[in-house]
């Protein structure tokens, strides 16, 4: 399934239906409050401009797209358990990064992390 926040498109393998999801799924859907944060992120760019910034769990990207594709930080960092969460995610920041974006030299890493 494809969802759409201004000019980010992200691929989701599951639509958010509340309780009763498996622990393995929860990085394969856009949470709730992505939107409201990515929104929030969006007129707050000295949070992310020149700093080194950390994502934890990104799920499917919406707020790494965001931040990969219209921002400038110095790296970027952004993480979650699954491998197959990992392979959306990476999957979504690519489709994001368009030439232009790989002109600025975006540095960012998609990387495992067990919290």
């Amino acid at each position: 399934k494809e969802y759409k926040w201004r000019n980010i498109e992200i691929r989701v393998e599951e639509e958010y239906e509340g309780e009763g999801f498996k622990v393995e799924e929860q990085g394969s859907f856009l949470w709730p409050a992505a939107e409201p944060f990515v929104e929030w992120l969006w007129n707050k760019r000295e949070v992310i401009d020149g700093k080194l910034v950390v994502e934890l769990g990104a799920g499917a990207g919406l707020t790494s797209c965001c931040v990969c594709k219209n921002f400038d930080p110095e790296l970027f960092i952004t993480t979650d358990y699954q491998q197959s969460t990992l392979a959306l995610l990476s999957s979504n920041i690519k489709m994001n990064l368009d030439d232009n974006n790989n002109e600025r030299k975006l540095k960012y890493f998609v990387t495992n992390l067990d919290w």
